[in-house]
């Protein structure tokens, strides 16, 4: 298993960047590995990038900020407990942080960006 070399047999956390797998990997693989693997993975402590990036915040230090980020939490990250980090660090990194409406499944992102550029596209048309 290559998270338990990863890790050092446990003795590092893994971090994974993608909520949905981070969710995966905790919740839903377990019931498919043999004993063995089993054990090794629980010994395992797997770190969503979002939370690992929430406790970095700290000690970095921002030069400058982009003017706006829109951000889409997802079923992962809301399952996570993670939507609260994702836009705290938003706001660190931009000025103005937005979660659009309806942003709850990451199946709507195309969507969402679609509508997202639209819109942007005829504000900025419009004397």
């Amino acid at each position: 298993m290559r998270f338990w070399r990863w890790s050092d047999g446990g003795k590092r956390p893994v971090v994974v960047d993608a909520a949905s797998c981070t969710l995966g990997l905790k919740d839903d693989i377990l019931e498919h590995l043999d004993d063995e693997r089993k054990e090794k993975l629980k010994r395992v402590t797997i770190i969503d990038s979002i939370a690992w990036c929430m406790d970095l915040l700290p000690s970095l230090n921002m030069h400058r900020q982009i003017p706006e980020i829109i951000v889409h939490p997802t079923c992962s990250t809301t399952h996570l407990g993670l939507n609260k980090s994702l836009l705290e660090i938003s706001k660190v990194i931009a000025d103005h942080a937005t979660v659009p409406l309806g942003t709850t499944c990451c199946g709507t992102a195309e969507i969402e960006a679609y509508y997202t550029r639209h819109l942007s596209t005829q504000q900025r048309e419009t004397p």
